[in-house]
C-alpha cells in the first residue's frame, strides 16, 4: 500500500498526543509535524508536501476552517473539533470527513481510509484500447470510453453517465480528467465533462446529450468551441 504524510494542527497537546498514538497504529500514514498554531503550520506547507492535515476547527487566532479557506492550494483535510455546528462548513470546504472529539480509533481510520480510498480510485491502464477501468462500490469497473455521455462532479464523487447506466467512484473530476483523451473528452464547466462524439446539439450555453441539458459555463465557453473546432472533422456554424 502507498504511505502517506501526514501534520496535526491542534492547539491542545492532549488531543495531539492522542492523534499521534493512533496514527502510529496505522502504518501507512506517517505525522511529519505538529503544530499549535496557524503560523507555525503555514511555515512547514510552504516547504513540505503533505498528503493529510488534521485541523482542529477552533483554534486560537484563527479558526481552522479559515485556516483551510485561506491555504494556496486544495489540501486533503480531516477536521477534528469538539462542536458538531461547524459540519457543514468542512464540507463546503471540501474536507475528507469531521470528526467530534472525543475521537475513538474506529472512527478516525474510518476517515484516513475514507481519503486512501479517494486517493486511489482508478486502476493502472486506466484508458487502454479506449477503456476506463475505475473503482465503483469496491469493484474495478471496465466502462467503454466511447459508452460514456458525460461525467458530473459532486465534491469528492463522481458520475459517469452512459448509455445504459450510471456509476459513481469516489474520486475528483479533475484527477480523472487528467486520465481522459483532450480530443475527446472536454471540461465545459466546473461540474461537467462531456464527451462531443455524444453530442446531440448545441443551443446557447446548453449542450443536450439525449434527454440531458448540460450547460456551458461563461469562463469556459469560448475554449470550449475552440477545442471542439480542433478536434471534430467538421464544424460549420
Amino acid at each position: 500500500m502507498k504511505n502517506y504524510t501526514c501534520i496535526i494542527v491542534e492547539d491542545e497537546q492532549l488531543a495531539i498526543d492522542l492523534l499521534l498514538t493512533y496514527i502510529e497504529d496505522i502504518p501507512y500514514v506517517q505525522c511529519i509535524g505538529t503544530f499549535q498554531n496557524t503560523i507555525e503550520a503555514y511555515a512547514f506547507l510552504n516547504g513540505n508536501n503533505v498528503d493529510i492535515i488534521f485541523v482542529d476547527v477552533e483554534m486560537p487566532g484563527m479558526k481552522g476552517t479559515d485556516f483551510v479557506r485561506s491555504l494556496n492550494r486544495k489540501y486533503n483535510v480531516i477536521f477534528t473539533t469538539a462542536y458538531e455546528n461547524f459540519a457543514l462548513e468542512a464540507f463546503d470546504l471540501n474536507a475528507i470527513d469531521y470528526l467530534t472529539k472525543p475521537i475513538k480509533f474506529s472512527r478516525f481510520i474510518q476517515a484516513v481510509n475514507k481519503f486512501t480510498m479517494y486517493d486511489t480510485p482508478i486502476a493502472e491502464n486506466k484508458t487502454s484500447v479506449g477503456k476506463l477501468f475505475i473503482k465503483v462500490d469496491g469493484k474495478i469497473i471496465n466502462i467503454p470510453l466511447n459508452e460514456i455521455l458525460y461525467i458530473k462532479g459532486m465534491q469528492r464523487y463522481i458520475q459517469i453517465v452512459t448509455k445504459n447506466n450510471k456509476y459513481t467512484s469516489l474520486t475528483s473530476l479533475f484527477k480523472l480528467s487528467e486520465h481522459l483523451p483532450k480530443e475527446t473528452f472536454l471540461r465545459v464547466h466546473k461540474s461537467y465533462i462531456i464527451n462531443v462524439n455524444n453530442i446531440s446539439s448545441i443551443e446557447g450555453n446548453i449542450i443536450r446529450i439525449n434527454d440531458e441539458m448540460i450547460p456551458i459555463s461563461k469562463g469556459k465557453r469560448d475554449q470550449f468551441f475552440k477545442d471542439l473546432e480542433e478536434n471534430v472533422d467538421i464544424l460549420c456554424f
